[in-house]
């Protein structure tokens, strides 16, 4: 079965109202300019310190410039993190997994990767720096930590992105089309899902 969680958006949560699309998702070269300022990484980094500073975690990037920037910031602040990128080896990324599950890191950030096939349930937090158009991509992401492991009681989402605002909450029940796409909802269903004031 799945784990429980407990998400937390960004009291300076990033929109993407504006950017363009490719591919049926937003641009990449978009979302890394958008994201990467000392602001943002900043208090991406303060964010995890506050919510999940014990935990091991993924960070899923928009560009390979933002999730290095990222890396080296967490680093800074006494965070043991990797960057790894679609161009690292397979060998590379079978070691950073490792080191993560085994507590010799504590986190990865990333682009393009671990979206599926990353087998770690030692994951207790996930990160999402990147907007997606994908509500498979934002299964996927949040799914990479929502394996249970005996010890493990909740995964922590930290949404800075508000992908939670586009998709709802990981246990949402989702209405498929024959279509492939996910049916929108009708004219006046309101959303039950609300932010706090106070913690986010």
């Amino acid at each position: 079965g799945l784990c429980d969680y407990r998400l937390f958006s960004a009291k300076n949560s990033v929109s993407a109202e504006g950017l363009h699309s490719r591919g049926g998702d937003f641009v990449a070269e978009e979302l890394g300019e958008l994201m990467d300022t000392k602001a943002i990484i900043g208090d991406a980094v303060d964010e995890f310190k506050k919510h999940a500073s014990d935990r091991k975690f993924l960070t899923f990037s928009p560009t390979i410039k933002f999730s290095e920037h990222i890396a080296e910031s967490y680093r800074e602040a006494g965070v043991n993190c990797a960057h790894l990128d679609g161009s690292t080896d397979k060998k590379t990324i079978r070691h950073a997994v490792r080191d993560l599950v085994d507590g010799k890191i504590q986190g990865i950030t990333s682009v393009a990767i671990f979206l599926e096939g990353l087998d770690a349930p030692a994951v207790n937090c996930v990160q999402w720096l990147r907007h997606t158009k994908s509500v498979v991509v934002k299964m996927q992401g949040d799914g990479r930590g929502m394996r249970n492991e005996r010890g493990k009681d909740h995964l922590v989402i930290l949404d800075h992105v508000q992908n939670w605002k586009r998709f709802g909450l990981p246990d949402d029940p989702i209405d498929w089309s024959l279509e492939g796409k996910v049916k929108a909802k009708a004219p006046g269903e309101v959303s039950m899902t609300r932010e706090c004031e106070h913690c986010y």
